[in-house]
């Protein structure tokens, strides 16, 4: 490990003066083909290497491209990016140098001519990082999809196959940081592309059945993201088409012989349908929110079955799972299922990791009880935690909508002055009789009882019906115990 450190600092130092040489001189290395192919980038063997010697090294020494090995900005005055998995020191990069080096590895892949894609390949130089092997993330994904767009536009003008994979990667690697109507502009222009492709596949031999094969997947990539959306939409209008556009990749995966991902689409049909004949043409709010959950508890499911619990397609399904729980106010089992993943997160991707900090975030604000206070009715206000005894609490607000800014105070008032926010978290004390048995128990408020004054809480433990609870028959609760003790502190 010494040696190899060794070895690494004196490379990135000649290769600082060589850089620093180069820009006085203005000899600056484009990202053209000839940069490519130039012996002063070194090759992505020899940065692997030097990267692995760097990333055991010490933690004092500034970050560096894992590329150029150069700490500054690069000649665009863009500085280093890192929006991967690498950890501590290592992954940082120029985001020139890596479209220079996704240049170089796609056109690797591109085969004879551009029936002879290898999709894969070609998606991966551009979508994952090659030190950690997960994929980039956030702005540098939509940076890299952006950049490999434009290396397809300029390579290739007027190609409809170079088109079509370019609309792909960008499809799949902005599909959380680009708006709803720019990935259905994407779909719909990919489905006409695979219809130019088809039309020339009729016209040609047999033999070029092959990119007909690669298409379908796109075709169904573009099917299946309108579905999603009309689905969302959740119009009646909107679910027939998403009933359409699951036919359609029901239709292409028959045509593959993939029997599984059919019964999956037809799975899809049967619930837009049946979203449909509920809707009754009154817009999205008509169908229930359990429908949405169901969706996203199944699909979890589904992520953990196919690829893994840790894998990141099974994480980032129980994130929106979460979320869902959230909104359904289910906010015991959403703290759970976060805690859970805040540290498989850490674990996997490390503290800085952007996803990491999504996790961390998402569980912070639901940890934040939001109560309503008597006398200030439709104002809602965080709850701070105890004020030096069991029935005072500490509170701030009222809170503000998102961008609209408000004058906050914090004070302090008693808990029959308190009434708890659908959600929120508690755990019941003080009742006698027949509902002695609940005391102690943890649950969370899902409705309210107008006339009684009263709110139905659902409890962690599933043997337990739900019950209306007055609040003055409720702890608030910050932090969850651990599961196996239910009954432990307040």
């Amino acid at each position: 490990v010494v040696v190899h450190c060794a070895q690494h600092v004196k490379v990135k130092e000649a290769a600082r003066l060589k850089s620093q040489a180069q820009r006085q001189e203005g000899n600056i290395i484009s990202s053209d083909s000839a940069s490519l192919a130039s012996s002063s980038m070194p090759t992505f063997e020899e940065a692997i290497v030097s990267h692995a010697a760097a990333s055991k090294g010490g933690g004092d020494a500034a970050p560096s491209c894992w590329i150029c090995l150069d700490e500054g900005p690069d000649v665009s005055g863009r500085g280093l990016v890192r929006d991967c998995s690498c950890r501590g020191q290592s992954g940082h990069a120029h985001l020139s140098c890596l479209v220079a080096y996704a240049e170089r590895m796609s056109a690797g892949h591109l085969g004879a001519g551009t029936r002879h894609i290898d999709t894969g390949k070609f998606c991966r130089a551009w979508s994952v990082c090659p030190n950690c092997r997960q994929s980039y993330e956030r702005d540098l994904a939509r940076s890299m999809a952006e950049e490999c767009a434009k290396y397809v536009e300029a390579k290739h003008p007027g190609d409809h196959r170079f088109e079509a994979h370019a609309i792909h990667v960008r499809m799949r690697l902005d599909v959380r940081t680009s708006s709803k109507e720019s990935h259905i502009r994407d779909a719909k222009r990919l489905i006409a592309l695979v219809e130019m492709e088809k039309e020339e596949v009729r016209k040609s031999s047999a033999g070029e059945a092959t990119t007909a094969e690669a298409f379908k997947h796109f075709e169904l990539t573009a099917y299946d993201l309108l579905g999603l959306f009309a689905e969302h939409e959740g119009t009646k209008q909107s679910l027939r088409e998403a009933v359409g556009h699951y036919e359609k990749c029901r239709d292409v995966y028959r045509s593959m012989g993939l029997e599984a991902d059919v019964k999956h689409a037809e799975a899809n049909i049967a619930r837009a349908r049946a979203k449909c004949g509920r809707s009754g043409g009154r817009g999205a709010a008509s169908w229930a929110e359990e429908d949405d959950l169901d969706d996203r508890r199944k699909f979890h499911e589904e992520a953990v079955e196919e690829f893994g619990g840790s894998t990141r397609v099974a994480m980032v399904s129980l994130l929106r799972l979460a979320e869902g729980l959230i909104r359904a106010h289910c906010r015991v089992e959403a703290m759970r299922a976060l805690e859970g993943l805040v540290v498989e997160a850490r674990r996997k991707d490390g503290d800085g990791h952007p996803f990491t900090r999504e996790v961390e975030e998402c569980l912070a604000w639901c940890k934040k009880p939001r109560v309503v206070v008597r006398g200030r009715l439709r104002k809602r206000f965080w709850l701070l935690g105890r004020a030096g005894g069991k029935e005072r609490y500490t509170v701030r607000g009222p809170i503000q909508p998102h961008g609209v800014s408000g004058d906050q105070k914090t004070f302090v008032v008693h808990v029959d002055q308190l009434r708890p926010t659908l959600g929120t978290v508690v755990i019941c004390h003080g009742l006698e009789g027949s509902m002695a048995h609940l005391n102690g128990k943890l649950g969370d408020v899902r409705s309210r009882e107008d006339g009684a004054h009263k709110y139905t809480v659902h409890f962690e433990d599933k043997n337990l019906e739900p019950y209306l609870v007055h609040p003055k028959n409720m702890i608030f609760v910050f932090q969850l115990p651990p599961k196996k003790e239910r009954t432990a502190a307040r």
